[in-house]
């Protein structure tokens, strides 16, 4: 399985703002083995699983899962990287094949999919059954395919605790929480505040030191201020806080719970 810092990188690539694992498989267009496991614990996985490879790929694709149930602001995103060895423009008429012109709305209807490019990117997308599938591609590929699938819950399934890392004044900009067997559970918020990086800093400090944490290292430098903190047990959690370009701060708040 990857790890969460894989995870967060896999997210961003795929054009996610920023979100628990539960296993890993690949999935190939040609063959899908059908599992049937009757353990009630693996249904999860399973269901998640099936989110991915209900996604249709050309034959020549596979899907290798990097994700699954992560949650990214209280939606279960599912992710997989993409490999064909067709051309971007052979994998794009793989899908005006399938479905038709892209982008096409009638009657004030939702368009059945979409195509769209933002500079080296093709991305391909389309609601289904409750789900946002999102194929993001790379167009500088020679001679074959590269990308990242994800495909994400409408509807949020669960609201994460944000009070715990969030000050009152802060803008949330991404919460994603994820676990990893063998590491643990892992928590990233980024947020935005309209205070200087030190006083946000001190800020932090008064609100960790308020629930029962103990504070470690505190660095600063010409960027910003890195901070973190241990509950004295399984937790523990960074802050880094830098300038923002607009003003204020930004603050990366990061937690692993073992």
């Amino acid at each position: 399985m990857k790890n969460s810092t894989d995870i967060f990188r896999h997210c961003r690539f795929a054009g996610l703002v920023c979100f628990e694992t539960s296993g890993q498989r690949t999935v190939r267009a040609c063959c899908m083995p059908v599992l049937l496991l009757c353990v009630a614990i693996f249904s999860a996985s399973l269901k998640a699983a099936d989110r991915l490879g209900d996604f249709p790929v050309p034959v020549s694709a596979n899907l290798e899962t990097i994700a699954l149930q992560v949650r990214q602001n209280g939606h279960l995103v599912d992710i997989a990287s993409f490999k064909s060895g067709d051309s971007v423009a052979d994998t794009l008429a793989f899908y005006h094949d399938l479905w038709g012109e892209p982008n096409v709305q009638d009657d004030g209807s939702v368009p059945l999919w979409l195509s769209s490019e933002v500079g080296d990117r093709l991305y391909i997308s389309r609601l289904h059954e409750g789900l946002s599938q999102v194929l993001d591609l790379d167009k500088t590929s020679l001679g074959e395919t590269r990308g990242v699938l994800s495909v994400m819950t409408i509807d949020a399934v669960n609201t994460p605790d944000r009070d715990e890392y969030l000050l009152g004044d802060g803008e949330l900009l991404s919460l994603t929480q994820a676990s990893d067997n063998g590491v643990g559970d892992s928590t990233l918020l980024v947020a935005r505040y309209g205070h200087f990086p030190e006083r946000l800093a001190e800020r932090y400090v008064e609100h960790f030191a308020s629930r029962g944490w103990r504070p470690g290292l505190r660095q600063s430098s010409a960027s910003g201020v890195l901070l973190s903190f241990s509950d004295g047990g399984a937790r523990n959690l960074s802050v880094v806080i830098t300038a923002a370009p607009e003003g204020g701060a930004h603050a990366v708040l990061s937690e692993i719970k073992r």
